[in-house]
């Protein structure tokens, strides 16, 4: 019984917080809707970007309740300058990258707060040996554009992975182009 109580409130607090966000990430949307991106970011309107990341991570009991690095490889692609649909494969490693732990798939959506600010979230699935599972992702970054034509850039982020049985918090840093 305290078991099924403990499944129901973590439910009831990640709906929470998946309300809270989408709430954030709509108001924010509405009161920029006149706003327009730089005419570099509108240029690259419909293009695609593309990045390499590696990261470190915590979680508490799917990945034995240890640290965990991981290297990503991340592709979406602009709707207009604030939305973005995308992709994102993360393939764990214990920690120092030693053995192999697993991987992640997830299907994400972006949106921009700013040009440089974007919030995410999507679902995906991760499997490890013989057994996998369904997630719930959502994080942010900060884009340092390199150059003038801001084609590269660097991004230093964090995102949460969260499932029936475990909370991972992850570290990232990401190195990106744009094209």
């Amino acid at each position: 019984m305290v078991q099924l109580k403990l499944v129901s409130d973590f439910w009831l607090g990640i709906r929470t917080l998946a309300i809270i966000f989408f709430s954030l990430i709509a108001s924010v949307a509405l009161s920029q809707e006149n706003q327009t991106g730089s005419e570099i970011i509108q240029a690259q309107e419909k293009m695609p970007l593309n990045t390499f990341t590696i990261g470190i991570g915590r979680a508490s009991e799917v990945f034995n309740g240890g640290s965990f690095s991981n290297i990503g490889f991340d592709y979406l692609r602009r709707l207009n300058p604030k939305w973005e649909l995308g992709l994102q494969l993360d393939i764990d490693w214990e920690k120092n990258f030693v053995q192999f732990e697993g991987v992640q798939l997830a299907a994400i959506v972006a949106f921009s707060i700013t040009n440089k600010w974007p919030v995410f979230s999507g679902f995906g699935i991760a499997g490890e040996e013989n057994h996998s599972e369904g997630f719930f992702r959502m994080g942010t970054e900060y884009t340092f554009f390199i150059g003038k034509k801001q084609m590269f850039f660097i991004a230093p982020g964090t995102f949460v992975d969260i499932t029936l049985n475990d909370v991972a918090i992850s570290a990232m840093l990401a190195v990106g182009i744009n094209w």
